[in-house]
């Protein structure tokens, strides 16, 4: 018998401690035969397909013979006389009413019990395994995103820049000369910034002035570009390779440019944070837009830091706001 079946006696008897001392190492005994045959039972049940009929089995299977192993452990602790000495639980009804069927009986309830906690468990693991997988699918798609945004070059800007490189070559040979310096340091930083998360500030900034000197060579005063930013937070920052160079990108594209009215671009840092800010003037055509590099910028942000942009638009300012990343922290979602 087991502590479970001897509970009507224990609510009405007072026994002595080496009952207990018996009992209570038998009880867990018994409950650790029946865990372990489950166990067995759900491995070999997992590595079948999965369906209604392979559960059905795996139930049966676990009652069949966890009832069995239980059962006859029970029986045999019974014919063993360990409990001989306790008349008052041997001389109690309970113990026969039921005869031989009783340890059987206990055996399916005890069984019942530990499919209950174990499919909770199962059921958990299943659960964090779930969320791990779908995290670990996101990150590598953000992955995709970030790279391919990383990568890409639009093809407007390089058709652009050729096309003022031909022009610049035949008016002003010493220009055209800076044109191509300030171009390769752009494109030479595109490059590695593909292989890592995050760069320097100091790099980022040194690719966005390659980028506005090129834009400035088309637009002339008509772009005005200046940042505001500490020289320890230059010197010591990161931000995801890109981000400061799609906003600015992002502007001078949506913006008419006039030397009457010339687009400003301003890059401010305060408290952790930096703000990419515009004024706004409206193109007497407007481009499409897919809005894909606030996005994608927006995504990697979360991923990186947790945090995401912040963006503001008002009628006279457009303002895109990004955190600045610790050193410690660079890699933490990678």
């Amino acid at each position: 018998m087991t502590l479970l079946s001897l509970a009507p006696i224990l609510a009405t008897r007072h026994l002595p401690i080496k009952f207990y001392l018996i009992s209570i190492p038998l009880f867990f005994i018994n409950i650790y035969i029946v865990w372990a045959i489950n166990l067995i039972i759900t491995h070999i049940a997992e590595r079948q397909e999965q369906n209604r009929k392979t559960k059905a089995l795996k139930y049966i299977s676990s009652y069949i013979f966890s009832s069995l192993a239980s059962g006859f452990f029970v029986l045999f602790i019974k014919s063993s006389n360990i409990y001989a000495n306790f008349e008052s639980v041997n001389a109690h009804p309970h113990t026969h009413s039921m005869g031989n069927l009783s340890p059987f009986v206990m055996a399916i309830v005890t069984n019942t019990f530990v499919l209950f906690i174990q499919e909770m468990v199962l059921l958990h693991d299943k659960k964090t395994k779930f969320e791990l997988e779908n995290a670990r699918l996101k990150l590598e798609n953000m992955e995709a995103a970030k790279n391919q945004l990383k990568k890409q070059i639009h093809p407007h800007f390089l058709f652009n820049s050729m096309s003022i490189l031909k022009s610049l070559i035949k008016e002003n040979p010493s220009l055209a000369e800076e044109y191509i310096i300030r171009l390769s340091g752009f494109l030479r930083a595109s490059i590695s910034s593909v292989e890592s998360n995050t760069v320097k500030l100091k790099d980022e900034l040194k690719l966005c002035t390659d980028f506005i000197e090129m834009q400035k060579i088309r637009f002339g005063n008509a772009l005005i570009f200046e940042y505001n930013i500490p020289d320890d937070i230059v010197r010591t920052a990161n931000i995801p390779g890109f981000a400061l160079q799609v906003l600015l990108e992002n502007a001078i594209k949506h913006n008419a440019l006039t030397e009457d009215s010339p687009l400003k671009l301003c890059v401010r840092y305060s408290n952790g944070w930096l703000t990419v800010e515009n004024n706004i003037q409206q193109k007497m055509s407007l481009e499409s837009s897919t809005k894909m590099g606030l996005k994608n910028l927006s995504e990697r942000y979360k991923i990186l830091t947790g945090s995401d942009i912040v963006i503001e638009n008002s009628d006279e300012k457009f303002k895109v706001t990004i955190k600045v990343i610790e050193n410690e922290s660079c890699n933490h979602r990678r």
